[in-house]
């Protein structure tokens, strides 16, 4: 299953606290940087479904002054461990 296109019209995962524009129209595959990859983008598995504005925030292209680095980051984390029941759930993921 190619996750980038699953991703599109599902709802954020993150939720930022007024950040999350809650439409799932603008829903993408944001990946999460852990530092393990250096530079390279991690495999699809490593990310979350985000809308625009929580994924901007994820990447840092946006900083809401309202919430740390780490809360944002928390956030995403959070996000992914849903993401991997889904998975689960949906049998798109066998463990």
């Amino acid at each position: 299953m190619n996750l980038r296109k699953h991703a599109q019209g599902q709802p954020c995962r993150v939720r930022l606290i007024e950040v999350c524009n809650g439409r799932p129209e603008t829903v993408v595959l944001a990946h999460l940087k852990n530092g393990w990859y250096g530079s390279l983008k991690p495999p699809d598995i490593i990310a979350v479904h985000a809308c625009s504005d929580c994924h901007d925030a994820i990447d840092g292209r946006t900083h809401p002054k309202h919430l740390t680095r780490e809360e944002i980051d928390l956030a995403a984390y959070r996000g992914l461990c849903e993401m991997l029941d889904y998975y689960t759930q949906e049998r798109i993921l066998k463990w």
